[in-house]
């Protein structure tokens, strides 16, 4: 299998339309996935492990990232993503720490 791993982790087939499931039916390694999850976490393990190929955010792998025991490929096609806030939230004072919170983790990756 890829590069000698055992195990490819993908997201289930409702997730086919993201960026990071059209790249590995691109590669050809959607199709031979045995493991199938939308639970990043338990992704970001089994890639840790060094036994499997999967796609990560950048926020869940940025240590990985200096590993040279990792290959890295970034996806041709990057997610966007958007904070949606609901007005009568707006002046909430944990509502408002945690859209700041975000914002600091994803200013981070620009």
């Amino acid at each position: 299998m890829a590069g000698g791993h055992d195990l490819v982790c993908v997201y289930p087939s409702d997730l086919d339309l993201v960026p990071e499931s059209q790249y590995l039916m691109r590669v050809g390694l959607r199709q031979r996935a045995p493991w199938t999850t939308k639970n990043l976490a338990e992704i970001r393990q089994l890639v840790r492990s060094r036994n499997c190929v999967g796609v990560l955010p950048r926020s869940m792998c940025a240590d990985l990232l200096g590993d040279d025991a990792f290959r890295v490929t970034r996806l041709p096609q990057p997610r966007s993503v958007r904070l949606l806030v609901q007005s009568h939230l707006r002046h909430d004072a944990v509502t408002r720490a945690v859209v700041d919170r975000i914002r600091d983790c994803f200013g981070t990756l620009e």
